[in-house]
């Protein structure tokens, strides 16, 4: 009889413990966020791409913002961090490397005044890439954190770093052509070669899609059944997926005056 009184007060024991843990969850206390700065792109994105012209310096802006003001100014700074980007690179599958030093330029100094929420926009130049950068194949980035130099309102860890992707444009000089370009490879005229496959590489720019039958490139040779034409050709009028005469087909004739095998091609 003990034995059971024993066992019933352990068990109405129990319910008044867990009772009090539904109470002590119910009435906890949760400090509010502490103050912080950010990087206000970071808000809504971890990275964004900045194309770096050819010469010269290529500009893009990053923001400072306070969750809250401040009685008093607060002084930052922004640097290169090797360990953002390999979190990013980690994350995101890429293998982006750190842009070379000098050819980046950082604000020296960011201040967020006293009763203010945010600095002005700041700017980072990004200098023109190097010959030896845009033959490396390498894809540059500037992964940057906000630092706190002077002042009580740190930088939140996740939204205190940001990753600038440098997209370089790539320059070369390329000739104009009025009409047709008709480009020829005397090689396959002057002496014949047979190929199980093979492989036409072009890059152009067309600014004008009035004309058809615009021929790209054929290989040369005298001999109109083994001909190969490269050209612009359909569709015939503008549709809501082409523009008239912007796709390339490639032919091949059957006869001296008839091409029966064309193959679209999208570029």
């Amino acid at each position: 009889m003990k034995r059971m009184n024993y066992i019933r007060t352990l068990y109405f024991s129990a319910i008044i413990a867990g009772l009090g843990s539904m109470v002590s969850c119910g009435d906890a206390k949760y400090d509010a966020l502490d103050t912080h700065a950010y990087i206000e792109e970071a808000l809504s994105s971890t990275s964004q791409k900045v194309t770096v012209q050819a010469s010269g310096e290529s500009f893009t802006t990053l923001n400072v913002h306070l969750s809250n003001l401040s009685s008093t100014d607060n002084h930052y700074k922004l640097v290169t961090d090797q360990s953002v980007l390999d979190a990013y690179n980690h994350i995101n599958g890429t293998g982006y490397i750190m842009l070379p030093e000098g050819y980046y330029t950082l604000p020296e100094t960011i201040t967020v005044k006293a009763g203010q929420y945010a600095t002005d926009a700041l700017s980072i130049a990004l200098k023109a890439f190097s010959q030896e950068m845009m033959k490396s194949g390498e894809s540059y980035a500037l992964p940057v954190k906000l630092v706190l130099q002077d002042g009580s309102i740190s930088p939140m860890a996740n939204t205190g770093t940001f990753v600038i992707l440098a997209e370089s444009i790539i320059e070369f000089s390329a000739p104009m052509f009025t009409g047709s370009a008709n480009l020829t490879s005397n090689k396959y005229a002057e002496s014949s070669e047979t190929y199980a496959q093979y492989t036409i590489e072009v890059r152009f720019q067309v600014s004008n899609m009035n004309n058809r039958n615009r021929a790209i490139f054929s290989n040369g040779n005298g001999d109109a059944l083994n001909n190969i034409l490269l050209r612009f050709e359909d569709p015939q009028s503008d549709n809501e997926n082409f523009k008239a005469h912007s796709l390339v087909l490639w032919c091949r004739p059957c006869t001296k005056s008839f091409y029966s095998e064309c193959v679209i091609v999208f570029i």
